[in-house]
């Protein structure tokens, strides 16, 4: 409920807000932002109209000498953008507990090979942890002599127009981290998000 600022002025923090918002921004060391420095928190509140997200700002306020002499309180309702990013997280966590279901190896890379994403099995297949891989380029578990033939396959499959996933199984071999080469059957297909991604 918003009060008019006579309701407001020269009176206690308990007298106006709801007392969880009251323990919430009680509970920050005033004399941080008193020193000059300003303090955020985001915290989810229980408050007479049900839980919310809210972010809170203590800042200083200076005379003209810049000398604080007070400190200055602002608090934010984000409850729905803090939802949006908890539904982002959860499905996050939900396509990597896929990506990790798969028994085969599997890379996710941008539209330059670069990788973004692998799940475990790469370990037993190149040699690599998954974090590892992540910021490497593909063409990097392909042999030397293979590298072009590979990136040829892969260019002319990203410069269809609508690309179908794909089995590639002819005469393609990857590289171990110890060196020797295996032949490999690869899987592509496009992944649809923010930039497009390839799938092995």
């Amino acid at each position: 409920t918003c009060l008019p600022y006579e309701q407001v002025v020269g009176r206690r923090a308990e007298d106006v807000l709801p007392i969880d918002l009251v323990r919430h921004v009680g509970s920050y060391d005033f004399d941080t932002p008193a020193r000059g420095t300003a303090v955020q928190r985001e915290e989810r509140l229980l408050l007479p109209i049900g839980p919310r997200d809210v972010l809170t700002t203590m800042f200083p306020l200076t005379d003209p000498a810049d000398r604080p002499y007070a400190v200055c309180g602002v608090v934010i309702d984000v409850t729905e953008r803090a939802a949006a990013q908890r539904e982002v997280q959860r499905s996050h966590q939900r396509f990597r507990a896929l990506l990790e279901s798969a028994p085969d190896a599997t890379l996710i890379t941008d539209g330059d090979g670069t990788i973004v994403m692998a799940n475990a099995q790469v370990k037993r297949l190149f040699g690599h942890g998954p974090d590892d891989l992540v910021g490497t380029k593909v063409a990097d578990l392909v042999p030397d002599a293979r590298r072009r033939r590979h990136s040829a396959l892969l260019d002319a499959y990203l410069r269809r127009r609508d690309p179908q996933p794909i089995v590639l199984d002819r005469d393609l071999y990857g590289l171990h981290r110890d060196g020797d080469e295996f032949p490999v059957e690869v899987s592509v297909s496009t992944l649809q998000a923010e930039e497009e991604a390839v799938m092995f």
